[in-house]
């Protein structure tokens, strides 16, 4: 690998293309140590001067990463590469919200375990697929500052909730959504009472079935979350009593903003939001599954739902609510992520 070229990609302004080139450079490079210099100059300069969001972890690593030989999710058992290496230092995020990759339980946590992603910054998921064994970490990943989770399945539930409230390995976690995880009352105090909620700025819990006795609950809690700017309360069964009790509360003595379910936003909590200089906000959870329809034989079909088809990648996907209206079985189709 000509060092003049890896130089030139080092000091590159940051853009996908170069990003792109960066990976296949690192790819070509591997873990040989007659590259190790190179290698490391490369990264040392990608990892402090590209900003996170433009340091995606390309899909085919998230593959690799994720599928093991003998997997089902390899047509051919020789198609599976070896896993990636040092290089994925050079990841700042690794994004599978909108990858059309089948996603099975216990994937989360294989990613999390990973050495080679232990200076991640942002994990954006979404699949019907965390479990609570996914948060049984040995190691810390110091530099994670966004979790950010959607769930497609049924229930996760308290469980994750718990597990995740006794996590001590994101020291610089910021940012936690979990939306759609049905964590109920007792799951949202948990984590409320946990030592990663009280280092949080921004918390979304959207469609987690918190009731207005459970979030009269956390208002009650004693200990302040100091840091808690943005507050996601949307898709949940609460009454505007029980917002104002948390708006009264001294609980948030930081917030900033609190979204809502529109239908809990009277004019008596937007005046106490005013008084107290916090922006109330509508907010609903996401809704549909984004499923991809096969026919007997295994295969994408390009033929069903046209109308209702949506793009990512190659694969054709389309929502999970068309699906009683269209009278296809559930059994003919894949779930992939969350609409």
């Amino acid at each position: 690998m000509d060092f003049g070229l890896l130089r030139s990609l080092a000091h590159h302004p940051p853009t996908p293309r170069a990003w792109d080139a960066i990976c296949l450079a690192l790819e070509v490079m591997g873990d040989e140590p007659a590259h190790a210099h190179r290698r490391e100059y490369l990264l040392w300069h990608i990892t402090r001067r590209w900003p996170m969001t433009l340091r995606r972890c390309p899909p085919r690593w998230i593959e690799q990463l994720l599928y093991q030989r003998g997997d089902w999710r390899w047509s051919a058992e020789g198609s599976v590469p070896g896993p990636p290496g040092c290089w994925l230092r050079a990841v700042g995020e690794l994004d599978v919200m909108m990858l059309p990759l089948p996603i099975s339980p216990g994937d989360l946590g294989r990613l999390l375990r990973s050495p080679w992603l232990s200076h991640i910054e942002r994990i954006r998921w979404r699949a019907a697929s965390v479990v609570a064994s996914d948060f049984d970490l040995t190691h810390t990943l110091p530099s994670l500052r966004v979790l950010d989770m959607v769930y497609t399945g049924a229930l996760a539930g308290e469980p994750v909730a718990n597990a995740l409230a006794q996590v001590n390995a994101f020291p610089s976690l910021q940012y936690l959504r979990m939306e759609r995880f049905s964590l109920g009352d007792d799951g949202v105090l948990a984590l409320s009472r946990s030592p990663l909620f009280a280092q949080l700025r921004a918390c979304y819990l959207a469609g987690n079935n918190l009731t207005p006795s459970g979030l009269l609950r956390i208002a009650g809690e004693e200990e302040a979350s100091l840091n808690l700017e943005h507050l996601g309360l949307g898709g949940n069964p609460l009454d505007a009593n029980s917002v104002c009790g948390l708006l009264e509360s001294s609980r948030f003595p930081s917030l900033k903003s609190l979204a809502l379910p529109p239908e809990v936003i009277d004019d008596a909590v937007l005046e106490l939001g005013s008084a107290l200089g916090i922006a109330i906000e509508a907010a609903t959870p996401s809704r549909g599954i984004l499923v991809q329809c096969i026919d007997g034989g295994g295969q994408s079909s390009p033929d069903f739902f046209p109308q209702e088809i949506v793009h990512i990648g190659s694969a054709r996907l389309f929502n999970d609510l068309a699906l009683s209206s269209q009278g296809l079985s559930r059994r003919h189709c894949r779930l992939l992520h969350h609409a």
